[in-house]
């Protein structure tokens, strides 16, 4: 994000801004995958798009693939 200023700018922040670091959105990431953050937000957009009428529930499916980190595909396979 440094070196791409379009893409800084698409992610809100100024050229004068000082961008966070990798570390920082890694434990950002950290603590929004342990809460229920995510999924509560996912139930509420459906129900809202349920009751505007854009979803039915012919149209709703749940999926429980998991999906492998790369560098945790990475370590197993040289560890």
């Amino acid at each position: 994000m440094v070196q791409a200023p379009i893409f800084r700018l698409h992610c809100g922040f100024l050229v004068s801004d000082v961008v966070p670091s990798e570390a920082s959105y890694s434990r950002t990431k950290q603590v929004i995958t342990e809460s229920e953050v995510v999924g509560e937000s996912n139930n509420t957009l459906i129900q809202l798009a349920i009751a505007e009428g854009f979803l039915d529930d012919e149209h709703i499916g749940f999926d429980a693939t998991h999906f492998v980190d790369a560098n945790q595909k990475l370590n197993e396979e040289l560890g």
